[in-house]
């Protein structure tokens, strides 16, 4: 119903009362009912018309109720769907975890079986070494109680001097002749201990554990030499070839990480070295000169402490003019130079087209942000084939001999103005040469180990760190924990922190191998 037609009604209605009061000839009482018939139809219609807009505001207010109720219930089921979601993720990883401690579980059984399997397989097979020893010593003493007159038996009665050359009644160019009786007889026994050997071999484990590893471990078996009719015969015992006995040994982890430990460790050692020996004294002429006449050696100085040139101007003059930390400066500079030249992938680029290539696809892929360890395992694979067949290739020793003579022109370069005053340089020289050659070295053993390594300076006035840094200030006597817990500050950063890292597998595994090496503030 329109809100409109009540009123227009109650208006129809009025008018027609109001007419037929004005008409004449009718009767007044008739025209009282009819007015009053029509006031009850006008409260009739009122009354109605109250009573539908009541009912329209009801309906309107439920109508807006199930509507927030609807939207309510809409957000519920938005945040029931969300946790549905998340929870089904958690499940997901959940169940990928589990699957991985299974497989992790499963393979540290295998390797502590494997492990269990190969001692008792040792013991085994050390016992039978031990046997056949022992049998073969009876089989000789009883060879060479049949045979007195043979060389075997006047060499173990009376040693020979292997200093000495042979003398007496023998002839040097003589050769030891046998009848072929002898031959065939020693050929007999021969062939009588390997068919000993073969019957004495310890059974294989039913699972066919055994065949695989009587195959990888093989047994130290001694066996006599015979030659031809026109030679000699030889009853001494000959070992048997080491080249075929060679087996490349598994390195685990954290012998792999104790290598590289070594190596960095001797690398800085190498540093510190040089720098207490030929640039430990301040040289106050030599730095103003550096400052006037090599600015680019000077803003590589800066770098090294603050990035405001004012500040690390003052900064590094303050380290330069203290004997106590210019020696620990000129290992930071040589350090620095290592790290970001000698042992960046970038420094193999050069030896041809194609490795070049490789190497800078692998650097580019390994600097983007989010990698996932399967690509980075990838890239690092590329960046260690690539190494690997720069280190194979035939004028690899022409390559290498030219990258030292680079890198060492590059660090005399960098070292020279900061020499001692009447040093040897020749010796200086000579040593850098040698940091040089172990550097590139070490360089080539990352680069083709698979894996990763990273060097991180600390800034300079940034907190001291106990678990990542060490400091070698001798003034100093706090423990690093104290040193953390008053939150020193650092003057110097030397040595970077070094760390190891393998992308391959089902998670990366990483390796702290060298703390950083600092001075502090006071």
């Amino acid at each position: 119903m329109n809100e409109q037609e009540p009123a227009i009604l109650q208006e129809r209605l009025y008018a027609l009362s109001q007419t037929i009061s004005c008409q004449p000839g009718l009767a007044t009482k008739f025209i009282s009912s009819v007015t009053g018939e029509l006031r009850e139809i006008c409260q009739s219609v009122n009354e109605k018309e109250r009573k539908f807009l009541y009912e329209h505001r009801q309906l309107a207010m439920e109508r807006e109720q199930v509507q927030t109720q609807l939207r309510e219930n809409q957000r519920l089921l938005s945040n029931a769907l969300a946790e549905r979601d998340r929870a089904c993720r958690d499940r997901d990883d959940s169940i990928r975890e589990l699957a991985e401690q299974k497989l992790q579980r499963q393979s540290l059984e295998r390797s502590r079986e494997v492990e269990k399997t190969l001692k008792q397989l040792n013991i085994e097979l050390q016992e039978t070494v031990r046997i056949q020893e022992q049998q073969l010593a009876g089989k000789r003493s009883v060879w060479l109680e049949n045979h007195p007159s043979s060389g075997a038996r006047r060499s173990a009665q009376k040693p020979r001097d292997p200093f000495t050359t042979p003398s007496g009644n023998h002839d040097q160019g003589r050769r030891l002749r046998r009848s072929s009786g002898d031959v065939s007889s020693v050929r007999n026994l021969h062939a009588q201990f390997q068919q000993m050997q073969l019957n004495e071999r310890p059974p294989a484990s039913a699972d066919g554990e055994g065949n695989l590893l009587s195959a990888l471990i093989p047994m130290k078996v001694m066996s006599y030499s015979i030659c031809s009719d026109n030679g000699s015969v030889d009853g001494s015992v000959t070992p048997p070839d080491q080249s075929s006995m060679a087996i490349i040994p598994f390195k685990s982890e954290d012998q792999v990480a104790d290598e590289f430990v070594d190596g960095i460790g001797k690398c800085w050692n190498l540093v510190e070295s040089w720098a207490r020996s030929y640039a430990n004294f301040p040289n106050e002429v030599a730095v103003d000169q550096c400052i006037s006449e090599n600015r680019e050696l000077w803003q590589q100085m800066l770098s090294l402490t603050y990035p405001n040139p004012q500040d690390a101007h003052n900064h590094v003059m303050l380290l330069l003019r203290d004997q106590g930390s210019r020696c620990f400066f000129v290992m930071r500079m040589i350090v620095h130079y290592i790290c970001n030249s000698m042992w960046d992938l970038s420094d193999w680029e050069g030896h041809d087209f194609r490795t070049t290539r490789k190497i800078q696809s692998a650097a580019k892929r390994l600097k983007i942000k989010g990698l996932n360890p399967p690509e980075r395992a990838e890239a690092v694979a590329m960046q260690t084939s690539a190494v690997q067949s720069i280190v194979s290739d035939d004028d690899f020793l022409a390559y290498r001999a030219h990258r030292l003579s680079q890198h060492t022109k590059e660090l005399r370069g960098l070292l020279g103005p900061l020499l001692n005053k009447n040093v040897a340089r020749a010796d200086a020289g000579r040593d850098i040469g040698g940091m040089t050659v172990h550097a590139f070295d070490l360089s080539v053993r990352m680069h083709t180990s698979g894996w990763s390594f990273q060097f991180i300076f600390p800034e300079c006035a940034s907190k001291f760190g106990s678990t990542s840094m060490i400091c070698r200030d001798s003034s100093i006597t706090d423990t690093p924990l104290d040193l953390q817990i008053r939150q020193a500050r650092l003057k110097l950063v030397i040595t970077p922190v070094v760390t190891m890292r393998d992308d391959r597998g089902l998670s990366i595994r990483v390796k702290q191998l060298h703390c950083a090496n600092v001075l502090t503030m006071g």
